[in-house]
């Protein structure tokens, strides 16, 4: 049971992602204002985000041998990305974030 606010729309928020449906859909169902999730949901993302992060170093970074350019990453877990050589350090560390919140 969630003892404050914070613990009571994390909830929430986990279960609007589990449940597959819009915002629109699941705050009419819990009979919430968009508003008022949206501000939780900002929220509780920059506190988890500003938690220090731990085990996401990578195990390599190595150049890709194959005629397409780029290189690929390798996490410990075996998940592997492989990007073009031309993208930008801000999209790869926008593009990892984006994959460490999808978790």
């Amino acid at each position: 049971m969630a003892t404050n606010n914070f613990d009571k729309w994390k909830a929430l928020i986990d279960e609007w992602q589990q449940s597959g449906k819009t915002r629109k859909e699941f705050c009419l169902e819990k009979n919430i204002t968009i508003a008022n999730f949206g501000y939780w949901r900002t929220k509780i993302n920059k506190i988890e985000n500003s938690k220090p992060q731990e085990n996401n170093t990578f195990i390599r970074c190595k150049l890709s041998s194959s005629h397409l350019k780029g290189f690929s990453l390798e996490w410990p877990e075996g998940m592997k990305l492989r990007l073009p050589e031309n993208m930008n350090i801000n999209e790869i560390a926008a593009l990892i974030k984006a994959l460490r919140n999808f978790q």
